[in-house]
């Protein structure tokens, strides 16, 4: 994978205690990170944004690599099979040359730069490559193979820690652990689904519509008293059998979609690959700055964010100064804060994404004294263009047309 984003530019260095990230740019924005932990060094790439912050005092070999290297681009990556574990980054521009060499040797890790003109600087102090090659019990591997090796390693090694805190700024097992959270959370999602996939509802409410084309309700009463309603005659109750077994059919359908969605999430989460999001994700359309309103924001795994209203002027604030393509989302029965979900113009917004915001608002409009576990809501939403303000209305109330109705399921904390 890395080979194909060659040649790339420099653009952005980032120190921290462990080591260096170099933020790439070539066929798309990316990252090189470069750990010199003791423990588990590795060099390996990730295409979204750092994991540790930047400090204040920048280490020298990143000082130098701002001064020397920044703005050149990275040609050649390479395995220098004599020495064992080291890597060679190659940078280069029309006058000079740049060699980044890192030594993925645990206990002994190090970053070595050497420019063409003669300068060079090194993260520790450099040892004796004959001798540490000497030392090692495995042959040299690939490039792919040191990279598995390390990602392996680091995940194991979180795995026995992970009841421990984060040290020295070791954000990679934050991200860990926030991966396990959010895996706990999809497998319980998935546990709440599968409760509600059972096909012997449906069949129940066609049988009984068939049956009724033929037997009186009286006849019935006894063996389908749950689903009959005497109010009703045989005609009415037959109706209501028929349309209540398709409303059944078509949930079961969106809900199987669901369950597809999140076995896909379940098993990107537990595959052993670094995760692509890290610890906050990258806002995935441009959120307008809503001015003068006190409001609740909700960041999506997938990127999407979310504004809710904390009472009825933040309310319209939010309507005013979002989007007209942005998602309005209220409530249907019950009064509530008003959620926008911000997006670009034309873009689809997953509807599991739009349940999540829904089950958010819901949670916030009714406050947890109000929910019961597996408690139904329906929610409206349509874009705030179809979204008007009453005017006069003090309440925050709206009128609005071309709504779809989606029903959740919400999981008491």
């Amino acid at each position: 994978m890395l080979q194909e984003k060659l040649p790339a530019q420099l653009q952005d260095i980032v120190g921290s205690d462990q080591g260096l990230a170099l933020g790439m740019f070539g066929r798309g924005t990316w990252w090189l990170f470069l750990d010199v932990s003791p423990v588990r060094p590795g060099i390996f790439f990730q295409p979204d944004k750092a994991p540790w912050p930047s400090q204040k005092k920048q280490k020298p070999v990143g000082l130098f690599l701002n001064s020397h290297a920044k703005g050149m681009f990275l040609t050649h990556v390479d395995l220098l099979e004599d020495y064992g574990r080291v890597i060679q980054l190659v940078f280069s521009n029309t006058m000079r040359e740049v060699i980044v060499e890192m030594e993925v040797i645990p206990r002994t890790p190090n970053i070595i730069v050497n420019t063409s003109d003669g300068k060079k600087i090194s993260w520790f102090k450099p040892r004796n490559r004959e001798a540490q090659a000497a030392q090692e019990i495995n042959e040299a591997r690939s490039f792919t193979q040191l990279i598995k090796e390390w990602r392996d390693s680091f995940f194991t090694s979180n795995r026995k820690d992970r009841s421990g805190s984060a040290s020295g700024g070791d954000l990679l097992s934050e991200i860990f652990k926030k991966r396990q959270k959010d895996l706990e959370k999809k497998k319980r999602a998935l546990a709440e689904i599968e409760k509600t996939l059972d096909p012997l509802e449906t069949q129940r409410w066609f049988e009984l519509g068939e049956l009724l084309k033929w037997k009186k309700v009286s006849e019935l009463q006894k063996d389908w008293e749950d689903l009959l309603d005497s109010r009703l005659t045989m005609a009415e109750n037959r109706e209501r059998a028929f349309a209540k077994g398709k409303q059944l059919e078509l949930k079961r359908a969106g809900t199987l979609k669901r369950k597809e969605i999140i076995l896909k999430e379940i098993a990107e989460l537990e595959s052993d690959q670094v995760p692509k999001s890290g610890l906050v994700p990258k806002p995935k359309s441009k959120v307008p700055v809503i001015k003068e309103a006190k409001l609740r924001t909700k960041t999506l795994d997938s990127g999407y964010v979310a504004h809710l209203g904390k009472s009825a002027a933040d309310n319209m604030k939010l309507l005013r100064q979002s989007q007209p393509w942005d998602m309005w989302i209220h409530l249907r029965d019950y009064p509530s804060s008003h959620a926008i979900l911000h997006r670009n113009k034309n873009q689809n917004l997953p509807m599991a994404d739009i349940e999540i915001v829904a089950i958010w608002l819901a949670e916030q409009s009714l406050g947890t004294k109000q929910i019961s576990a597996g408690q139904k809501i329906d929610v409206v939403y349509t874009e705030c263009r179809f979204v008007k303000p009453i005017k006069g209305d003090k309440l925050g109330r709206v009128h609005y047309q071309s709504e779809k109705v989606l029903t959740v399921r919400l999981q008491k904390n």
